[in-house]
């Protein structure tokens, strides 16, 4: 038993280094989640900053639900509004804006009124 080249060559069973690993799991799709995962995050903010969903959230404004007007995006796993749906939303969501601005407008004007014939009273009583 004479040690030959490839006899040393046979035993010897190399790890792959951990950026052959790297290497191959980038290969094999290991990054499409993340990468995934990014993108949806991403999209999730910019659709967030457009459509004041949180608005509506605090507003308590009814999200639309018939299925016209929610899409299913290839990289994500549940449904989001399409543009027409968030169309919907952001008018939904001025009509209550704009429903509370006007009660509070009507209120003002009631006070101001009030508070300024008190004014004119205490000013004739003078």
């Amino acid at each position: 038993m004479g040690n030959t080249p490839g006899d040393e060559t046979r035993n010897f069973v190399t790890k792959p280094s951990p950026f052959d690993r790297l290497i191959r799991s980038f290969a094999s799709g290991m990054f499409k989640r993340p990468l995934n995962a990014l993108k949806l995050a991403k999209l999730q903010n910019e659709r967030s900053r457009v459509s004041k969903d949180y608005e509506a959230e605090r507003l308590r404004v009814p999200v639309p639900e018939d299925e016209k007007y929610w899409t299913r995006l290839k990289y994500a796993p549940h449904f989001h509004l399409s543009e027409e749906g968030l169309a919907m939303l952001r008018k939904r969501v001025r009509e209550e804006k704009k429903g509370r601005r006007e009660a509070v407008s009507f209120w003002f004007n009631i006070i101001t009124v009030i508070l300024s014939l008190l004014v004119a009273i205490l000013a004739l009583s003078k």
